[in-house]
């Protein structure tokens, strides 16, 4: 298999996951309308099991999908990615390097999950959401950790920026999908006392 095609099927092994993790904590929250605030316990259940379904393809992904290299491959240059794959001039924004422009985006999608299934699972991860962005951020630098230990990828700053980006965007869906289910839930409840 040419590296092409394992980084489109990487990219698919990560994509897909993500819309369907999406998509399901979609439906849950749209059942949860009906009733106050809080989740059932087999919302729990469905939620944990994605969580930890999610952590073990992630963890295959990171781990077991890569060939190893001969020694460890490091880059500490903070946004180093972000100059090599976009051009910044007055007027314009250009991508240069797709494949790594892709690289990036995928490195944000698959950390999405955790920061929105983290708060739906465990309620101390809600208020503040800083636990779960730091549980992202720890699972991120486990990860590079891993990889340069391990000979498996580069290690580098901008993934743990990536990452922890990722989790800070699930958290703001998380946020906004209670936020939204909360309304309709007062709205509905509203029009019932009338």
């Amino acid at each position: 298999m040419s590296y092409r095609t394992l980084s489109q099927v990487s990219s698919l092994y990560i994509v897909l996951p993500v819309l369907l993790i999406i998509f399901i904590t979609a439906m849950i929250l749209r059942r949860r309308q009906s009733r106050p605030a809080g989740f059932s316990i087999a919302d729990k259940v469905i939620l944990g099991g994605m969580l930890a379904i999610y952590l073990i393809l992630y963890s295959y992904l990171i781990l077991l999908y890569r060939r190893p290299s001969n020694r460890p491959q490091i880059n500490l240059n903070l946004l180093w990615s972000y100059r090599e794959a976009f051009r910044f001039d007055e007027s314009f924004f250009k991508i240069r390097r797709l494949s790594l422009a892709r690289q990036i985006l995928l490195n944000i999608l698959v950390m999405i999950p955790i920061g929105l299934l983290l708060p739906m699972v465990y309620h101390r991860c809600r208020h503040p959401y800083l636990l779960t962005i730091l549980t992202g951020f720890v699972l991120s630098i486990l990860t590079e950790t891993l990889q340069y230990f391990t000979h498996l990828g580069l290690c580098e700053l901008d993934d743990i920026l990536d990452n922890t980006l990722g989790c800070l965007l699930g958290v703001f869906l998380f946020q906004i999908g209670t936020w939204t289910t909360n309304r309709i839930y007062r709205h509905r409840k509203a029009i019932k006392s009338e």
